[in-house]
């Protein structure tokens, strides 16, 4: 049985954690949005799953795909709890995302992505993010591509 000082107290610091990462979400901090989204999975990590550790693991996915940190989201899905995978929507989303940029399927990474009547609040921001920056790669990359071959008539 969980006492409600420990219950409120671990709602104190839900509300808080959460408060942080929307402000980070909001200054487009994604470097330091990762690394308090490790710090929250720490926190939360001696705990049984719970509502309260739930939504910040589709935040976590989102982040290290933002920065780029696909070995990092394919360790934290291996991480989640089998229970905490089929008790969030926006999770098995994100991670199809995340199959999708693994198989090179482009067309199915910004259609998964573009999907925001699918989103909840919480993770409808990342997503546009997301999209923005998974964009500026593909292009980069594709600049990088054409301007290294010189073409001789």
């Amino acid at each position: 049985i969980i006492s409600p000082f420990v219950f409120m107290s671990q709602q104190s610091r839900r509300s808080t954690d959460e408060q942080e990462v929307q402000h980070l979400i909001a200054q487009k901090s994604w470097d330091t949005l990762v690394t308090k989204c490790e710090h929250i999975e720490l926190e939360y990590a001696n705990e049984q799953p719970s509502p309260l550790s739930i939504p910040f693991y589709a935040i976590q996915l989102f982040a290290y795909y933002i920065v780029n940190d696909l070995d990092s989201a394919r360790f934290l899905w291996k991480r989640i709890p089998s229970e905490v995978k089929g008790a969030q929507p926006d999770l098995a989303l994100v991670w199809r995302i995340g199959q999708a940029i693994w198989k090179r399927d482009y067309a199915n990474v910004y259609t998964s992505a573009s999907q925001e009547s699918a989103w909840s609040p919480a993770v409808v921001e990342l997503s546009r993010a997301f999209i923005e920056t998974f964009r500026h790669r593909t292009f980069e990359l594709i600049t990088k591509a054409y301007s290294t071959y010189l073409v001789h008539l």
